[in-house]
């Protein structure tokens, strides 16, 4: 069911705005073109324009129809575009494994990479700006960045870098490097390898034993 404020104005012509043939929203239309002229449209300003097209729980064609042409003629960063095209289409902007939502264009472009070969680090640079998109990385895409770590293929070069991206307190390739044998590791400890060498040991138990005989020796 459509917003009172929807039904009261959809009489009036001044509701409505035609630009190209199309006929438009006004008040929708003009809250674009206000978000455009500072810069292109980012993923946060195209979610907005989404939920004040949404008002009501539902859109109307005119309503669609002004997305449409506010997709085609003003600019969008390519994450408010994936946004909004997505959200025209079938309005997902989410893909779900299991139950966890990751972001459908950030994990498809990545899976395409994956397909022709292994992710190389060119390609990650690629997904991290996709990722970011000019803002800061959401939840959402460091789930996918992390979930793309883990499942697909990838070079060590792609690795380092979005590990270094997604958690920069961690060296990037402390989980690649191989673990140098020491007194703690199984393989070391099963050997019965000693801590202390034997001339030490014999070294330290002369000294001690001069040192008493000295203290105990009688006084004259």
């Amino acid at each position: 069911m459509a917003s009172s404020s929807k039904r009261a104005r959809t009489g009036n012509e001044s509701y409505y705005r035609h630009v190209d043939g199309v006929k438009c929203d006004r008040a929708l239309l003009e809250a674009a073109e206000r978000v455009a002229s500072n810069g292109p449209i980012g993923l946060v300003d195209a979610m907005d324009l989404w939920d004040k097209a949404k008002d009501g729980n539902r859109i109307t064609e005119v309503e669609r129809h002004t997305l449409g042409w506010v997709v085609e003629h003003l600019e969008f960063t390519e994450k408010g575009r994936a946004f909004m095209e997505q959200q025209l289409l079938d309005g997902s902007y989410y893909t779900s494994i299991g139950r966890t939502k990751y972001s459908r264009a950030l994990l498809q472009r990545a899976e395409t990479f994956s397909a022709e070969q292994s992710i190389s680090q060119q390609q990650a640079v690629d997904l991290w700006q996709l990722a970011l998109d000019g803002e800061r990385l959401g939840d959402c895409e460091r789930r996918t960045l992390r979930y793309v770590l883990q499942n697909l293929n990838a070079t060590t070069g792609a690795r380092k870098f979005l590990l270094a991206k997604l958690d920069p307190a961690v060296t990037p390739d402390e989980s690649q490097l191989p673990r140098s044998k020491s007194l703690t590791s199984p393989a070391v400890r099963s050997r019965g390898a000693p801590i202390l060498s034997a001339e030490w040991i014999l070294s330290f138990v002369g000294s001690l034993l001069f040192v008493i005989f000295c203290n105990s020796a009688p006084r004259r």
